[in-house]
């Protein structure tokens, strides 16, 4: 079961172009019709037109880096959360990294106070940096430009 996450603290994120691709969908064949390129539910014909729904290649934008593959070959040291239009967000999926900063990074697990200083996000940026060092210059070679920062993501897990 899906649920929103809120994370708090250093994250990477990493810029990519788009690229023209197309996907599968089962729609209205008709390219004059309103619901050409929508999805087809259950039905087996058009409520609009009366075309047999079939199986069609809708034009659609894409990364140009698959984040997946990417992950997949670091390893999963650093984590996918987010993809946003060209931007791409990923935080540290090693238990190390919170040990070392001492504190949990999901903000619905926060139990009490935890103050938020700039000695406090220039530390954990540091520690970031370091455990993920070989990671991050695996995205400088594949992404279009990677930039760490440190803040707050929500997502869903």
């Amino acid at each position: 079961m899906n649920h929103q996450e809120t994370y708090l603290g250093p994250y990477v994120e990493t810029i990519t172009s788009m690229v023209s691709g197309t996907r599968m969908m089962r729609t209205c064949p008709n390219t004059e019709c309103n619901a050409h390129g929508k999805s087809s539910g259950f039905s087996a014909f058009c409520d609009m037109c009366g075309t047999e729904f079939g199986d069609v290649n809708i034009p659609t934008q894409k990364h140009k880096v698959n984040a997946f593959d990417v992950m997949e070959d670091m390893g999963e040291n650093l984590y996918c959360v987010l993809q946003k239009e060209t931007s791409v967000f990923w935080v540290s999926n090693k238990s190390v990294f919170r040990e070392k900063i001492a504190r949990n990074t999901g903000v619905g697990e926060l139990e009490g106070a935890c103050e938020i200083d700039p000695l406090k996000i220039a530390n954990e940026i540091q520690v970031f940096n370091g455990l993920h060092h070989a990671d991050i210059e695996a995205l400088r070679k594949v992404y279009d430009k990677v930039t760490i920062k440190w803040g707050v993501l929500g997502y869903w897990n």
